[in-house]
């Protein structure tokens, strides 16, 4: 039995103790607690192309499901590499992420002199996935890929080609198109742009002749009779009559893209889980089914490593046959 006096010791330090283990827990699940403020996604692109599209509606869910501020920001340029670099610099805590696709994660290895190592970036998980499409001016006489390879080859110095600034799926997309049908790819001009915006709204005023974009760029143009989509690589849920490559003589013509998001190095897996959850929740959502589906894209969620292993496959086929154009 204890004396009096160890009681009164065990009674005067025990308060404390406890106090301590409570604030200890309490501290823990709060540490815990992701999202708690604002969250930021950046866009490596301008506005009104299909990564923007596509991060403002993943936003917009969010927002409701976390119950805080989910902001989307375009910092455009650089190949991507403007937008990227502002998230790898930032802070590891799940508050500055990455609107994410083949352009600013798979194809930039074949960027030379990067600020940052790519595989350092910390995937969080993929929400969206879609066809690009070949688009041409609304008044153009061409109707089919066929009809551009034909022209291009009779005049290459003539034909005007937007880029969406070297590393894109886009630009993937038409190489792919220029090898399979034989053009002379230095001989044509290109145009670079920003982002598909920009490069489609380039095509709708006649400044350039053809194009490769995310459906949600082009959908309203195509709407206004202003551009006409002549081809895509996957199916189309608003544009069922466009021709798939495969079916128009073109089967290696295959770019296709996903949008995921991404930190900086070293984000903790309690913020990955988060992301992961709260993605895989929304992309099961019919309301955004709905939503994404109206800018032709498709919910289609991946966990961080298993993207992570598709970047790096991605990144081997870039490598072996993607160039920067003027490189």
């Amino acid at each position: 039995m204890l004396s009096f006096k160890k009681n009164r010791v065990l009674w005067t330090v025990l308060p404390a103790m406890v106090l301590m283990l409570i604030m200890c827990a309490g501290y823990a699940a709060g540490a815990e607690k992701y999202p708690r403020k604002a969250v930021t996604i950046i866009v490596p692109f301008a506005p009104g192309g299909g990564v923007d599209l596509a991060a403002r509606v993943v936003a917009d869910f969010l927002s409701k499901e976390w119950a805080v501020p989910v902001n989307v920001v375009n910092k455009e340029g650089g190949n991507t590499v403007i937008g990227t670099l502002e998230m790898m610099k930032s802070k590891p805590d799940g508050y500055t992420v990455l609107a994410d696709n083949p352009s600013s994660a798979s194809f930039q290895v074949i960027l030379p002199d990067l600020p940052y190592k790519i595989e350092d970036r910390t995937n969080l998980a993929v929400a969206v996935a879609g066809p690009m499409v070949f688009a041409v001016n609304g008044k153009s006489p061409w109707k089919s890929l066929g009809d551009v390879a034909a022209a291009a080859k009779k005049d290459p110095q003539n034909f005007k080609w937007g880029s969406l600034g070297g590393v894109s799926v886009a630009d993937f997309g038409q190489q792919q198109f220029f090898a399979a049908a034989a053009i002379d790819l230095p001989r044509a001009k290109i145009v670079r742009f920003k982002g598909a915006g920009d490069a489609v709204m380039a095509l709708a005023g006649g400044h350039i002749d053809f194009t490769c974009a995310g459906p949600p760029a082009v959908l309203s143009y195509v709407q206004a009779g202003t551009i006409r989509v002549i081809a895509a690589t996957g199916p189309l849920l608003n544009l069922p009559d466009v021709k798939l490559t495969s079916d128009q003589g073109f089967p290696t013509v295959t770019a296709l893209t996903w949008q995921g998001y991404s930190g900086p190095p070293g984000v903790p897996k309690a913020v990955v889980t988060a992301w992961e959850e709260a993605l895989e929740k929304i992309t099961k959502n019919p309301e955004f089914k709905t939503r994404i589906e109206k800018i032709q894209y498709t919910p289609w969620f991946l966990k961080s490593e298993p993207w992570r292993s598709r970047v790096q496959k991605e990144a081997e086929a870039a490598r072996k046959f993607f160039r920067v154009p003027g490189k």
